[in-house]
């Protein structure tokens, strides 16, 4: 299955990443958006 999802990612990515339904995660973005989701959520 396969879902898109947009939004900011305080209100989509945040949530969807740290729910325990999820197994991953795949995004398109900057860089430094890409280094916050590691620390965060990797």
């Amino acid at each position: 299955v396969l879902n898109i999802v947009t939004g900011l990612g305080s209100e989509a990515g945040a949530p969807l990443s740290s729910h325990p339904g999820v197994d991953k995660v795949a995004f398109t973005g900057s860089y430094e958006t890409g280094i916050y989701f590691s620390c965060s959520y990797g």
